[in-house]
């Protein structure tokens, strides 16, 4: 019995246990629910969250910063809590995998037993708590059944008030058609492309149009439909995309560089930018609308679980 006291003290086991004990302990029973506390961020906690802090941002954090983190990690420790009083590690996939591999990993040899065995042992040990993959994916599954049945429909009006004070998130990109005359950069070379191209603008600041055309074919066509900055940037290229923006409606000019070689370019329209009608967006305010909705109602009953912790009955 001796010897197997002294393994256990020197194994890893013991020495998991001693590195994830959690502060969070019940604390009673009031009718047929549990009641649970958790202790507040130690002084220890609170030093770390801070240096965490400034080694990711570059900055002290200041009270209302430091404050922010604090209730934060409260909130995860309360949340955690309550997914394990409704028992969610029993019956998750990913709780129970995570816990057996934790097993693997600080048992000196082959597990034996069923997987039940080793996860109640990790159970015990406080890897639920303990564990930042497991504590994230409780906190997950607790949201998620907070906001079960949480539906919320929104009339017209609500729509088109959304509509009417976020227009500006509904801008048309703008368009542009335009015509050009391509000189390609393996017909010759880069530099020789380029004089073409030059040439090209001079035979038309003069009237020569005829002269100035005599470009190669190119692969989407000389005249192009409106199309959006996007659009152009897929297929010429972000120098070309960019450099067109700002042309002169009905007016040639260049040359203009793109992944192909040079271009000569003449704006022929460009789309004026108007926020999309209600009707084409009027799914996707819902969507946003519902997000909202259900991020304020996670937020109060997250409040209200602190409530419930920090102040038992």
């Amino acid at each position: 019995m001796a010897a197997i006291l002294l393994k256990f003290i020197y194994s890893p086991l013991l020495h998991f246990l001693m590195i994830g004990l959690f502060i969070f302990v019940v604390a009673g029973m009031d009718g047929d629910s549990h009641q649970h506390m958790v202790e507040p961020i130690s002084s220890e906690e609170i030093a770390q969250l801070a240096a965490e802090w400034q080694l990711q941002q570059g900055q002290v954090a200041d009270k209302k910063i430091l404050a922010a983190l604090m209730q934060e990690q409260l909130l995860e420790r309360v949340m955690v809590a309550e997914a394990i009083a409704r028992g969610f590690h029993l019956q998750d996939s990913v709780v129970r995998q995570r816990l057996l591999l934790n097993m693997q990993f600080i048992e000196s040899e082959v597990m034996q037993g069923d997987e039940q065995y080793h996860i109640d042992q990790a159970i015990a040990l406080g890897m639920v708590e303990s564990d930042l993959v497991v504590r994230r994916r409780m906190v997950q599954l607790l949201e998620q059944n907070l906001m079960l049945g949480e539906v919320v429909m929104f009339s017209d009006r609500q729509i088109e008030q959304y509509y009417d004070q976020h227009k500006s998130s509904f801008i048309k990109e703008t368009k542009i058609a335009l015509e050009h005359v391509f000189f390609a950069a393996d017909n010759g070379g880069t530099e020789v492309a380029f004089q073409r191209s030059q040439a090209a603008i001079k035979a038309l600041s003069g009237g020569n149009v005829a002269g100035a055309l005599n470009g190669e074919m190119f692969i989407h066509g000389q005249h192009l439909p409106l199309q959006t900055e996007r659009q152009y940037r897929r297929i010429f290229g972000g120098d070309f995309s960019r450099a067109i923006q700002s042309l002169t409606l009905s007016q040639w000019s260049g040359p203009i560089a793109s992944s192909f070689g040079w271009h000569v370019v003449k704006l022929k329209e460009r789309s004026v930018e108007q926020p999309k009608p209600l009707s084409e967006v009027a799914a996707e305010i819902v969507v946003i609308l519902q997000e909202q909705w259900q991020q304020q109602r996670l937020y109060h009953k997250q409040q209200a679980l602190l409530q419930h912790y920090a102040h038992p009955r």
